[in-house]
């Protein structure tokens, strides 16, 4: 098997991983105190668990960037490249990943298309 099938594939599985990870936290402190959304986001901010857990995930997006890098340098197709995460995390959004993040990425993957032609 291609050595960039593979790079993908961890991608892909690293990325999940990362995701479940934080989300899984989120929810065992959602679970614990029965906060309005708006105050629920002011105890986030200040819960040591979720610094940690959004530290942790930074840290795992900087490996997963690390081997996005190596993927588009092996990757034989240009369309089968990836554009790399962001890091920063806000948590003031229930999720880290939303439609602000996705528009984003989308803007970002224009740019470096016009770029390219």
């Amino acid at each position: 098997m291609p050595e960039w099938i593979l790079i993908e594939k961890q991608v892909r599985e690293s990325i999940q991983d990362a995701r479940t990870n934080l989300k899984r936290v989120f929810k065992t402190i959602a679970t614990e105190n029965s906060l309005p959304p708006n105050e629920q986001k002011i105890y986030l901010s200040n819960n040591d668990r979720w610094t940690q857990a959004a530290e942790k995930f930074r840290a795992e997006i900087t490996e997963i960037n690390v081997n996005i890098n190596k993927l588009n340098l092996v990757v034989p197709m240009l369309w089968r490249q990836q554009v790399q995460l962001i890091k920063n995390l806000n948590v003031s959004f229930k999720y880290p990943f939303n439609s602000r993040y996705i528009i984003m990425l989308k803007k970002r993957l224009k740019k470096f298309l016009h770029l390219i032609l």
